[in-house]
């Protein structure tokens, strides 16, 4: 997004951020692909950020995706074991697979 941004593809980037909108929509987050063994995976969180850089040029975006970004800030913060509360108070987010099974497209690996 980065690159598309510096080369001046605005449409195209926005159209990336609208793309994973609707992920948001309709899973709650961006899960790590668009399998359905996936959506047991999240990607790090980085939606806010994209919306933050597609702002620069679309300054309406915060406000246009707002709804995706309470959501996957919701996800985050309150899906179990996906904060960890550290001795100072400091509340951290983690990303794991919740599935305990072998990965579909790890299968092998993951029983050897």
């Amino acid at each position: 997004m980065l690159g598309m941004m510096i080369d001046q593809e605005f449409q195209l980037a926005e159209n990336l951020v609208k793309c994973f909108a609707k992920v948001i929509d309709e899973v709650g987050f961006i899960p790590n692909g668009s399998r359905t063994y996936y959506l047991g995976r999240s990607q790090p969180p980085f939606f806010s950020f994209m919306v933050e850089l597609l702002a620069t040029k679309y300054p309406d975006s915060l406000q246009k995706f707002l709804p995706q970004l309470e959501k996957e800030y919701k996800f985050w913060m309150e899906t179990e074991g996906k904060t960890v509360t550290m001795k100072d108070g400091e509340v951290l987010n983690r990303y794991f697979d919740k599935f305990s099974t072998p990965r579909e497209e790890m299968y092998r690996n993951d029983l050897e």
